[in-house]
């Protein structure tokens, strides 16, 4: 609580320096959006915080439980399939040429032109990433493929961003690249529609399982980080009048857990300090936002993807080509999508409602 406490005392006095009247403020400006916008999508999330209770009603009894343990909220409901490399290059290229001939064909120059590093090996790092390079090359994809489904997900989302990136090279040098509202949109996107595909193939139990992971995703990318936000924002507001013992942050976490979880949910005394172990809190302020406002906009472009099908495909690609040469408004408005607005949220969280009612 000490560390909270002074990172929390040294903000709200960088704040009061910098003549800021609202906490978020500074990340607004970084990001190129409103206050008012991130105030929107904070208060449109609270309103639908019932879906996640709903969700956590039907896993606890999938599980055989009256509630769902907090040790479970990720756990997977069955065995995931396993998808070979090959295999997952098909799918992952099945899946973009349904959407767009285009983006599959940008997709194969990555496997053609050999600019995957697919397997992991002994002294090769770790993880995944999609290197964007200049605007005078081309992108570069690692990958450590162990021939599961969550491997053929990852290389969805990382071709996504090689296709955000090549597309981008339309732009110049300072231009290339991505705010940060957009950054995960052509990865999250590529995503959901490798789902699509998938659940078009996939029944029974496995089919349940990616229903399941599906709307889990968007759980803790969406409702979890804003739940994150009224957390930093109220203990933030607190420590104005004074510093804030132990007790007072396990209290103001298990207040924004109840309000997102409801009754759905059996907590252990550990979760309760659970506030201590996310790093943004301490290394970036509010910065949690805009991980529900990048999926929001996901959504948002899926959801108008859906209503008009193959002629919302070259706006969608626009938004990619764009880079940073507008504010993600501008962008955003070019794909007729309005940032913030209630059609929005209406889109967004539409498809988000129809993922859990899908649920068997």
């Amino acid at each position: 609580s000490a560390v909270f406490n002074a990172v929390y005392l040294d903000y709200l006095q960088e704040l009061r320096l910098r003549g800021y009247r609202h906490p978020l403020e500074p990340v607004a400006l970084r990001d190129e959006v409103e206050v008012r916008d991130i105030e929107a999508l904070l208060e449109a999330t609270e309103s639908f915080y019932p879906l996640v209770e709903r969700y956590y009603r039907w896993k606890a009894g999938r599980l055989g439980r009256e509630k769902t343990p907090s040790e479970d909220l990720l756990a997977p409901l069955g065995e995931k399939p396993k998808v070979p490399f090959e295999e997952a290059k098909a799918l992952v290229l099945e899946a973009f040429r349904r959407f767009s001939p285009e983006v599959a064909r940008i997709a194969r120059e990555f496997f053609e032109g050999r600019w995957i590093d697919v397997y992991p090996r002994p002294g090769k790092r770790g993880g995944a990433f999609c290197a964007g390079g200049l605007p005078s090359t081309h992108p570069y994809v690692l990958l450590n493929h162990t021939d599961d489904l969550d491997s053929a997900h990852t290389l969805a989302h990382e071709l996504g961003h090689g296709v955000h990136f090549y597309l981008a090279r339309k732009q110049r040098l300072l231009n290339f690249g991505a705010s940060t509202p957009l950054a995960e949109t052509a990865s999250v996107f590529a995503e959901i529609l490798l789902d699509d595909l998938l659940l078009e193939r996939l029944s029974g139990e496995e089919r349940t399982l990616l229903l399941a992971e599906r709307v889990e995703d968007a759980i803790g990318t969406l409702f979890r980080q804003v739940m994150y936000t009224f957390f930093e924002r109220k203990s933030l507001e607190a420590r104005k009048e004074a510093a804030l013992s132990p007790e007072d942050f396990h209290r103001v976490w298990q207040e924004e857990q109840a309000r997102l979880y409801g009754e759905a949910v059996a907590w252990t005394e550990l979760d309760r300090s659970a506030w201590a172990g996310i790093p943004h809190f301490v290394h970036y302020r509010f910065y949690t936002y805009s991980y529900a406002l990048g999926y929001l906009v996901v959504l948002a472009l899926y959801g108008k993807y859906r209503e008009e099908g193959e002629a919302f495909v070259p706006r969608y690609l626009r938004v990619l080509e764009a880079g940073e040469r507008q504010s993600p408004k501008e962008i955003l408005a070019e794909a007729g999508v309005e940032l913030a607005s209630e059609a929005f949220f209406r889109y967004g969280f539409g498809v988000l409602e129809d993922w859990i009612k899908a649920l068997p």
